[in-house]
């Protein structure tokens, strides 16, 4: 994923862009993402501390993550995998994996929601966790 490769932003009106790049590549495609709620994000998690690091911390760790299916299927808790029919970071196909490696899991894939949990969701997320 190409966005990903960029410099990471070292300011905040950087990162505020950079976020805009990252989740109109990302993020839902109906509705599309809102620019107005991913800048005010953007400026808020700024504002609280972002750390270059962390995010090169967590982005190795995704890409260097080995088979968990072995201990997803020792989870005794009640799951519910929700996933975004637009995701183009974690496929559908990969959620349908996850959620059928838990025992009893639920798997609410949403329609148009890409790789972001924006307001237009929020009600249907919090509906199929509450399920589980």
């Amino acid at each position: 994923m190409p966005v990903l490769l960029t410099d990471l932003p070292a300011s905040r009106a950087a990162f505020v862009e950079w976020n805009v790049v990252m989740y109109t590549y990302t993020g839902s495609t109906s509705p599309p993402p809102d620019l107005t709620w991913i800048c005010r994000r953007a400026e808020r998690t700024w504002d609280h501390g972002w750390d270059s690091q962390s995010f090169l911390r967590q982005l190795l760790a995704v890409i260097s993550a080995t088979d968990r299916a072995p201990l997803l299927s020792k989870l005794a808790a009640p799951v519910t995998v929700v996933q975004g029919e637009a995701d183009p970071v974690f496929s559908v196909t990969a959620a349908q994996q996850v959620a059928s490696a838990i025992p009893g899991a639920r798997l609410q894939i949403i329609p148009g929601m890409g790789h972001d949990v924006s307001p237009p969701f929020w009600d249907v997320i919090f509906e199929a966790t509450a399920r589980a």
